[in-house]
């Protein structure tokens, strides 16, 4: 009897039919929800644009994994990594100032990439609008917005999450502690 149990427990679809559908109901409950973030709720604002990123690169990983790209697919789950990391950085302390500098930062970023494209694509030269133009100014740096390592980043003990013990988790330890974990 449990044998014939398990036998109609297994599932016909493929873990990456899984993941697409997954991704789909993440995508419509944001779409569904119909956010209208403040004009400096950064907070909501750099949430909202690197949970949709998120969603983008997670879709071009199943494409890549549907085409027989293995290896190109894992390597994109490095940006997906890069992110969550990103979001929970900005959640754990300082959410507004932590948003606004990484705002700054992805201001900066695009200011540095129109430069870029201007010099070796003059025809496609991207006009950067005068409100990113502003903010930019205010960041130095394109290349780093935490003035942290990844490292540094992901050891730091979160202010919500905690273990069993009622100690701090960190990223590294996050997924033992994850209502979505299998112990």
């Amino acid at each position: 009897m449990a044998e014939q149990l398990d036998k109609n427990r297994i599932c016909k679809r493929s873990e990456v039919e899984h993941l697409r559908e997954f991704i789909t109901c993440a995508k419509k409950l944001l779409n569904d929800a119909w956010y209208y973030p403040p004009n400096y709720g950064y907070e909501y604002m750099v949430a909202l644009a690197l949970y949709s990123k998120s969603l983008t690169v997670a879709e071009a990983t199943l494409v890549l994994i549907e085409a027989g790209y293995g290896d190109e697919a894992f390597a994109t789950t490095r940006t997906l990594i890069d992110i969550y990391l990103t979001l929970r950085h900005i959640a754990i302390e300082d959410s507004h100032e932590r948003a606004k500098r990484y705002a700054q930062f992805s201001a900066k970023n695009s200011a540095v990439w129109a430069e870029v494209a201007q010099i070796y694509w003059p025809s496609k030269g991207l006009a950067v609008p005068e409100r990113t133009q502003k903010i930019a100014a205010t960041f130095r740096s394109p290349h780093s917005w935490s003035g942290k390592t990844a490292k540094e980043i992901a050891f730091e003990p979160d202010t919500v999450d905690k273990d069993d013990n009622g100690k701090p988790v960190d990223a590294m330890i996050c997924a033992s502690v994850s209502p979505f974990c299998n112990r």
